[in-house]
């Protein structure tokens, strides 16, 4: 798909949890390792809690070429909670990590057509799970389970054409991580990650069903430099094998800059994410089902961390909020069937709040 505009109107997006970690332990304790190998690096051992909330609309003002009324529109409003909690053990040595979370989704379509109004309305939920374990200083693995529902139930009638859908689609994913990370001059972080992402689906509409399971197997690097005040590094992260798309094969693949630094009991942290080919991150599958799913255009994330607290032993608190949009070219997502583009815009904002405990 055409990218409008890939930097000046990308999507601005504020999580704690933003697992940039490929070449050294993050300045935030409670930040997830991406690279298992940079476990073992964390400086204090730490308990978090967190709650996130994605506020996002996907809007097409002019749709009436696809055979509608003058001056129709769509319009999907689509709204994410998760709740998190993370332990990370305290490094040098065998160190343990733990994820979990769950979170629901719900996305209200509609579709104006001047004189009448659809409104369809889907339902989405997902509970993720991780565990990490840093064997040595600079090696560690990891495994990953994540499972979904996506269900679509709805009678409508569009452009006088009655369509009836009753869709339930679960998805999984499995994956196994093994990495490291050593110290030449620079900080330098290697992953290799085996992962499964399957989806099966049940369409009562169309009398019966189907699944698919895709490779999602990923290799990624970086390099960076650290100490116990500062951090930076560049990363980038790739499928292994190609996608297949109405567009062709896809190379889905991602870049990323993280910049951290304390200031006292004040922790900052910046990380760009170049993303394309429709890669995403698999500890957001429901926001990508939701907002993003067959959407391959190439777009910029960033991810703005702060808190405030002991960096050694004590409380913590952190909060979050974003507020952006993108600009692209898409099909009609309720009528995919035809091939008509329309000019897209996501707008997103997004709240979260964290505490932590560190020990």
């Amino acid at each position: 798909m055409k990218i409008i505009l890939p930097l000046v109107g990308s999507l601005l997006l504020f999580s704690l949890n933003s697992f940039a970690n490929i070449t050294s332990a993050s300045i935030f304790r409670e930040m997830q390792s991406t690279n298992p190998g940079v476990i073992s690096n964390r400086q204090a051992a730490t308990f978090s809690v967190l709650a996130k909330k994605d506020d996002i609309k996907i809007e097409q003002e002019d749709i009436s070429s696809i055979g509608l009324p003058a001056g129709s529109s769509y319009e999907s409003n689509i709204n994410v909670s998760n709740y998190s909690l993370f332990y990370g053990g305290k490094g040098k040595g065998l160190t343990t990590e733990f994820f979990a979370e769950t979170g629901a989704g719900g996305k209200k379509d509609t579709i104006n057509e001047v004189t009448s109004v659809t409104e369809l309305e889907t339902t989405s939920k997902i509970t993720n799970a991780s565990l990490g374990l840093g064997i040595f200083d600079g090696f560690g693995i990891s495994v990953l389970q994540i499972n979904g529902q996506d269900k679509q139930q709805y009678n409508a009638t569009i452009n006088g054409n009655p369509i009836s859908v009753d869709t339930t689609t679960d998805i999984s994913l499995t994956g196994f991580t093994v990495g490291t990370a050593f110290h030449f001059g620079v900080d330098i972080g290697l992953f290799y990650q085996k992962a499964d992402f399957k989806t099966k689906s049940t369409a009562q509409t169309a009398g019966g069903g189907g699944g698919d399971t895709q490779s999602a197997d990923r290799i990624g690097g970086g390099i960076g430099i650290s100490s116990r005040s500062f951090r930076a590094e560049v990363g980038y992260v790739k499928n292994i094998k190609a996608t297949k798309s109405e567009e062709g094969d896809l190379n889905p693949a991602m870049a990323e800059f993280t910049l951290e630094g304390t200031l006292g009991k004040l922790k900052l942290g910046y990380t760009g994410r170049y993303l394309m080919d429709g890669f995403f991150m698999y500890k957001n599958v429901l926001y990508n089902v939701l907002a993003y799913q067959g959407n391959n255009e190439a777009r910029l994330e960033n991810t703005f961390n702060f808190s405030y607290g002991s960096d050694t032993k004590g409380h913590s608190i952190s909060g979050s909020y974003s507020v952006g949009s993108v600009e692209s070219e898409q099909t009609q997502p309720l009528i995919s069937s035809l091939p008509n583009k329309f000019k897209t815009i996501t707008s997103s904002t997004s709240m979260s709040l964290s505490y932590s405990y560190i020990f």
